[in-house]
């Protein structure tokens, strides 16, 4: 829901050059962080970083700076998982020139990780890595078309046809 309330007021949700696109990506993950509720006993508030304002979300305690690099370190490694689902939608999406708060709420990015924390650390480092996949595509200035090639066994092909066709039926 933040996603699509933020897209609403940005009146450059619609430009695609990196500073544009960069600034949007900023503005997802803190309206994501900034959503969160505060846990039991904090103020949901640590400081003014992206990681700060998170951890102020996740915990009550104040964190200390092993912890915050902990945290940080967990951003920088979910972000990017090459060509999962999720993350192949978003490089379609900007490969067409979608808006890119379309691909940033994106498919797949709830439901299976666990924890309301470890949910809100993966949307978060999600979002940065798609706005980086855009970036890529946004450059490429084509569509991306995917191609596949059959690369199972060769059955013979009724008829004695040497070449032999892949099997599609599932026998």
């Amino acid at each position: 829901m933040i996603v699509p309330a933020l897209a609403a007021t940005d009146p450059l949700r619609l430009q695609l050059d990196p500073p544009a696109v960069i600034a949007a990506g900023q503005a997802i993950m803190a309206g994501l962080v900034d959503c969160l509720p505060a846990p039991d006993g904090g103020s949901g508030a640590d400081g003014g970083s992206l990681t700060g304002r998170l951890w102020g979300k996740l915990c009550p305690a104040p964190p200390d700076d092993g912890l915050k690099g902990a945290l940080r370190a967990a951003l920088v490694l979910l972000a990017d998982h090459e060509l999962a689902a999720s993350t192949f939608a978003a490089r379609v999406a900007a490969s067409v020139r979608a808006e890119h708060r379309l691909r940033a709420g994106g498919p797949g990015q709830r439901g299976r990780h666990g924890s309301g924390a470890a949910e809100a650390v993966f949307a978060v480092a999600r979002t940065a890595g798609w706005i980086g996949h855009a970036l890529e595509e946004y450059a490429r200035h084509t569509p991306l078309r995917p191609r596949a090639r059959y690369t199972g066994p060769r059955y013979p092909a009724p008829g004695g046809n040497q070449q032999g066709t892949p099997r599609f039926d599932g026998g």
